[in-house]
Parts: structure tokens; C-alpha cells; sequence
């Protein structure tokens, strides 16, 4: 048997791309060299667009249970003055822009759900060791838990095994980038109950001893202190040092140390994400520091933006070239994160006195700006993603919703019942409207191209208020209760947006015949004539305005 694809490590990441994939109808392998779940905490926080993803692949309910659900971050002087706060109302996506998980709980809810796919074949204690390339698939080597060789073919490779990725070195891939690395001391433990003066995740920009502290979902509770260069690194590793750190904000005989390592942060990229059917996804593909919480963010959204295109290969037979698409996409915004974390460790790990108290109360000062406190306390200052190129249709910029991310707003049904919005118009491919149907500005067989060959959704949003009352109005607007879509068009009516929520096209409705049938040129097998001039025109007309 070939599988359609095989995914090499079973983190969270591996386990989403999995998940993603069974969604999609594609038989899938996933090889962990584990036995098991790996017992303790690693990453502690998910953020809204990473939730919006679990909702995607259908278990968000089922994982969220184990949440704690809207996380807020403080930054904190020597001196116990709050320099900073982060605690968002705003849910752009439909989720808390930060929220505390437990991974072992997330990685066995995530297993549970790819354990009732009958497409995916999991197999735990199994070390991949090699890879060969064909030109229709890869045929994969592996060593089972009882030492034995076995191997198994698919059609696509997604390496998903982390920092030391075997699959990245397979492939001959060589990780690049800056000499940055920041070494620090992490202590994970249970409590028998809250913090009750720590509801944040807390940062104390201590020129002495940098430190993180923050409750983890589950009872659990994390301590990050930095390795100061007068430390003694085999000191700190005692037990009597863990119970020291525990000890200054809880009583570290009711604690039940979990974890107590020294781990260095780095900041780096593979060369090259993509080498022919194989394809790298999270850790293997970058590495930040966790300064702002966005490794593991950053690693789901690389498979948000890879699985369907992988799907329409093979499901829809889209070309391969489309592949090219993910690294083009994603890279810029991970190099973007990724040198945010390093400028944000820098600022927080100062050593001067004097320069921490200048940073310091130069915080205070700017933040009794209205206007950046707002920005920063709704944490915009961590930017989302923005395509520049790609699988896009039109010329993505500063006043064009292309190749943004559209927001997921409640909204309200006929039946005046309030949902998310992927709740009710699903994941796939969406045709939006504001205030107008996209059905009455396609042409029958443009209706034809999107129902049939793009299986896409319908949606038309209005303000609270504005849908049509007279008898016989259609019962599928939705009201866009907080109005947070209106930004997206403007001037022109429609977007068109992909299955992991980018604004694919924003046509007018004398274009978006043509748009349709440009996507199915770019993301499908089936070869539509255009209608003359139209996709021309399309990227003719000037962009529209958004804030």
C-alpha cells in the first residue's frame, strides 16, 4: 500500500497534520519514535489562530475542556512594578488571543481523535531512518521498537519531528541562521492549587535573574529563571535548587516536580522547507526563542497552510508546483516571529542597571499613551501573517485584503442562534459577500465551477440589524454581530477565501466569475477556459482600502 502521506513525529504539530489530512480523505502514516506521550509539560500556551486550527480539524471542544482560556502576560520591574500588561478582549479569531494548555493532555486528546480515522495508521516506537525519493512517492525506512527494519511507501513526507530532525537531515538540509542562544533553567511542577497573586503568565526583568513564571493548565505551573554567567550549572540542578525556585512564590513541599533541565534557546531556519515530496513543518523547519509564546503557534500554522495543498494534489490533482506556495508563504512570517523572540530576549535579559531602569520607565511612560496602551494590552504588537506571494490572486498590499487573514466573527443565524463563524460556513472554500449573495453574481456556469469542482460555501454577512426582513429573504445571511469582517471589503462586495482562512481574491462582481475560474486554473486539475479579459481586468483594478 502507498500512502498518501506519511508524517514523521507525533507532537502536536505531527498530530494537527494528521488530524488535517484524515479530514480530507487521505489515508495517512504516522511514524513516532515513542512509545508513548511524552509525560511532561513542553510548551505552555496555544494562541487564538492555533485554536481556530483545532477547531478546523474538529476536536477543539474536546481539547479546550483542558485549557485555561484567555491568558494574559505581565512584565514586571526588580522592584515589582508592572512595566507591561497583555490581556486581551478582542477574539479575532474566534478564540482568546493566549490560553494555557498541559501538552501531554493535548497530545492524547489529539491522538484519541486520529485513533478513530480508519485512514491513519499509527505506529508508536517506531524510529525513522531513512528515505529514498521516487518520482511518483517516497519509499520510507524505519526501525520498530523490537529493533526489527520495515519499510513503507507515500506519496508526500511531512517532517514534523522536531529540533534534531532526522527527516531534515535526510534530505540534506542544514539549519541556518543567527549565533543567537540564550540558556535558561526551566522547572515544571503540580500544585495542589493556583497561585492565587500569579493569574498571568509573569515576567520579571530582573538584570540579577531574568524569570518566567506562569500557571499551566491541569495544575500544572512553570518557572523559567536565566543562567547567569556566575552560576554554577551543576548547583542549580539540584533538587534543593528546584525547591528553592518553587519556594519563592508556593510551598515546595505540596509540589510535585515534573521537570528540572537547563535548556539553550536558538534562532534558526532550515535551508530550504521543501525538497521534492518531502516537506518540513514546525521545529525542523525553524527555531525561536519562546520569548513571546509563538514556537509551537508557529509550527501549527505551517500545517494549516500545508494540508490543503497537499489534499488538492492528490484529491483534486492540482499541480505539484503549488507546494512551492507553503515556503514562500509561511518563511517570512516565521523569520518575522522568530526575530521578535530574539529582540524581545534581548530586552527582557538586560544586564546594565542603568539600562534596565531606563527600558523600564520608559514603558511606564510610553504606556500612558491611550492609544498604545490599547495596542499593546489587546497584544497587537505581536503581528499576524501576511501573504506577499503565493496562492493569491491579485497584488497583495497595504490597502489589499489578499493574502490576509480573515477574522472568524460571531455571528447570528436566521434562527437568531449565535456561532463562530467556521461553525456555520465550514473550512473549505468560502465565497463571502458583504450585504450581497455571491450566487447572484456568478454566472450559471460559474455557479457550476464553484459548487462542483471547488465544493465551496456561500456566505453572505451583514451588520447586526441589516438583514432583509421582507418575505422570502434568504435564510443563510449571517450577522456579523461586532462587524469585525466589514474592514475586509470596501469597495468591492466579495472575497474569496482558502481553506486555512486567507483572502484568496477580493473581486468586484463583475469579476468574480473570472476569480473562480482562476482558482480552479491554480488549485484544481480540470481546465476552464476563462471568460475573455476577465481575470486581466481582475488584477487591473485598483486595490480597495482597509484600515
Amino acid at each position: 500500500m502507498t500512502f498518501d502521506v506519511a508524517v514523521i513525529g507525533m507532537g502536536p504539530v505531527g498530530e494537527l497534520a494528521a488530524l488535517l489530512l484524515a479530514r480530507a480523505g487521505l489515508t495517512v502514516l504516522v511514524l513516532e519514535r515513542e512509545a508513548d506521550v511524552y509525560p511532561n509539560p513542553r510548551v505552555g500556551v496555544l494562541d487564538g489562530e492555533a485554536l481556530r486550527t483545532l477547531q478546523k480539524a474538529g476536536v477543539y471542544e474536546r481539547t479546550a475542556s483542558d485549557m485555561l482560556l484567555g491568558a494574559g502576560a505581565q512584565w514586571v520591574s526588580a522592584r515589582g512594578k508592572v512595566v507591561a500588561t497583555t490581556l486581551p478582549t478582542e477574539k479575532i479569531q474566534g478564540h482568546p488571543w493566549m490560553s494555557a494548555i498541559y501538552q501531554p493532555l493535548l497530545d492524547k486528546h489529539l491522538r484519541a481523535a486520529l485513533a478513530e480515522y480508519p485512514g491513519v495508521d499509527t505506529r508508536l516506537g517506531h524510529r525513522f531512518t531513512g528515505l529514498t525519493q521516487h518520482d511518483d512517492d517516497v519509499e520510507l525506512t524505519f526501525r520498530t521498537a523490537d529493533g526489527e527494519t520495515g519499510n513503507a511507501r507515500a506519496r508526500f513526507v511531512l517532517g514534523c519531528d522536531g529540533a534534531n530532525s532526522a527527516v531534515r537531515e535526510a534530505i540534506g538540509v542544514q539549519l541556518v541562521g543567527s549565533a543567537y542562544a540564550d540558556t535558561w533553567l526551566i522547572v515544571d511542577a503540580k500544585l495542589p492549587e493556583p497561585i492565587a497573586h500569579i493569574p498571568y503568565f509573569q515576567m520579571t526583568l530582573d538584570p540579577a535573574a531574568p524569570s518566567l513564571t506562569g500557571r499551566l493548565a491541569a495544575g500544572g505551573h512553570r518557572w523559567e529563571r536565566r543562567v547567569m554567567p556566575w552560576d554554577d550549572r551543576d548547583e542549580i540542578l539540584t533538587p534543593q535548587a528546584a525547591r528553592r525556585v518553587i519556594a519563592e512564590v508556593a510551598n515546595p513541599d505540596t509540589a510535585e516536580i515534573l521537570r528540572h533541565l537547563i535548556y539553550t534557546f536558538r534562532a534558526k531556519s532550515a535551508e530550504r522547507w521543501r525538497v521534492g515530496r518531502v516537506l518540513l513543518c514546525g521545529d525542523a523547519a525553524h527555531l525561536m526563542p519562546p520569548m513571546i509564546g509563538q514556537g509551537l503557534n508557529s509550527g501549527i500554522r505551517d500545517v494549516t497552510n500545508l494540508t490543503w495543498k497537499i489534499a488538492a494534489v492528490v484529491k483534486a490533482g492540482a499541480p505539484l508546483r503549488i507546494l512551492d506556495s507553503y515556503e514562500s508563504e509561511r518563511r517570512p512570517h516565521a523569520d518575522a516571529i522568530t526575530a521578535m523572540s530574539v529582540r524581545a530576549g534581548r530586552l527582557v535579559t538586560m544586564q546594565s542597571r542603568w539600562a534596565a531602569a531606563i527600558r523600564d520607565a520608559m514603558g511606564v511612560s510610553l504606556l500612558r499613551i491611550p492609544p498604545l496602551r490599547e495596542h499593546v494590552r489587546q497584544g497587537r504588537w505581536r503581528p499576524p501573517a501576511r501573504y506577499h506571494r503565493g496562492l493569491l490572486l491579485g497584488r497583495p498590499s497595504l490597502r489589499s485584503p489578499v493574502g490576509r487573514l480573515f477574522p472568524q466573527p460571531l455571528v447570528r443565524t436566521f434562527s437568531g442562534a449565535e456561532h463562530r463563524l467556521d461553525d456555520v460556513a465550514g473550512s473549505g472554500w468560502r465565497i463571502v459577500g458583504w450585504d450581497r449573495d455571491p450566487r447572484e453574481a456568478l454566472s450559471p456556469h460559474g455557479r457550476r465551477i464553484a459548487e462542483d469542482i471547488l465544493d465551496a460555501t456561500y456566505v453572505t454577512l451583514t451588520a447586526p440589524g441589516r438583514r432583509p426582513v421582507q418575505r422570502g429573504a434568504p435564510t443563510q445571511i449571517l450577522e456579523d454581530l461586532h462587524e469585525l469582517s466589514r474592514p475586509y471589503f470596501k469597495r468591492r462586495p466579495f472575497v474569496v477565501l482558502r481553506p486555512d482562512h486567507y483572502v484568496w481574491a477580493n473581486p468586484t462582481s463583475a469579476a468574480l466569475d473570472g476569480a473562480v475560474r482562476e482558482l480552479v486554473r491554480q488549485a484544481h486539475a480540470e481546465a476552464i477556459e476563462p471568460a475573455t479579459g476577465s481575470v486581466e481586468s481582475l488584477a487591473a483594478q485598483p486595490d480597495n482600502s482597509i484600515p
